[in-house]
């Protein structure tokens, strides 16, 4: 996998030159917009961005404590108030997976709102759903479960968010489909649609949630790298 193609979105992302991902090491660099220290690892390479009063800080830490967003925030209230926003793991594959046994259609706004009501509010924000342009769908009728479930129940959705050379994958099943394979029949999908287009798909999620980090092996997906967040401020601030 072409690590450039990797690094030049998150680069992008964080508003810091395309070489910042370049070489090994910690670099620590100003962004006096942020109301936050926000972190991406990728390799050997570990960028982390903060307003400017807090750069030598972060210059004094080490890439552990900063790809662990409690041990970053516990580190940083020596010098600001704070609290964790979350560390996600980050996984990529330019490798197309195979194509899996069963429906999927195109997502409608109806089956995306849906789906969110069996969700907890951290699962919806995980996903990330809200923010994908594409995204598809399994649902009970086209499984034959129509039956007690609702003919427009949705199992599962998966869609991505465009990112240039990259594009970030999103997935949640619903209580339903969950452990049934929905998940990975409509992830597979997405991700299928994103290669073909010539692009890496990533898959973000939460340190510590095995199970998608499982659903992401099963797809051929390689963890490369982590993201970190500390939001600035008292807490509830």
């Amino acid at each position: 996998m072409d690590s450039a193609r990797v690094a030049a979105p998150w680069a992008e992302r964080l508003q810091v030159p395309a070489a910042s991902f370049e070489g090994s090491g910690v670099l620590a660099l100003e962004r006096d917009d942020l109301d936050a220290v926000v972190g991406v690892g990728l390799g050997a390479s570990f960028v982390v961005v903060a307003p400017a009063f807090l750069i030598e800080h972060l210059r004094t830490l080490d890439r552990p404590t900063l790809a662990d967003a409690d041990a970053l925030a516990g580190a940083l209230r020596r010098w600001v108030p704070c609290t964790p926003i979350g560390a996600a793991d980050l996984w990529f594959t330019d490798t197309r997976p195979p194509t899996r046994e069963g429906d999927t259609r195109p997502a409608t706004k109806a089956d995306l709102a849906e789906l969110r009501k069996s969700a907890t509010v951290d699962e919806w924000q995980e996903a990330g759903l809200d923010e994908m342009h594409m995204a598809w769908a399994a649902d009970a009728r086209a499984h034959g479960e129509g039956s007690g479930c609702g003919d427009s129940a949705v199992l599962a959705a998966a869609g991505y968010q465009d990112w240039g050379a990259l594009a970030q994958l999103g997935v949640l099943a619903a209580p339903a489909g969950r452990g049934r394979g929905f998940a990975d029949l409509v992830a597979g999908r997405a991700a299928r649609e994103v290669i073909d287009t010539g692009r890496i798909a990533q898959w973000r999620c939460r340190a510590g949630n095995a199970g998608s980090a499982r659903l992401a092996r099963r797809l051929g997906f390689t963890r490369l790298g982590v993201q970190t967040a500390v939001r600035l401020g008292p807490e509830g601030g």
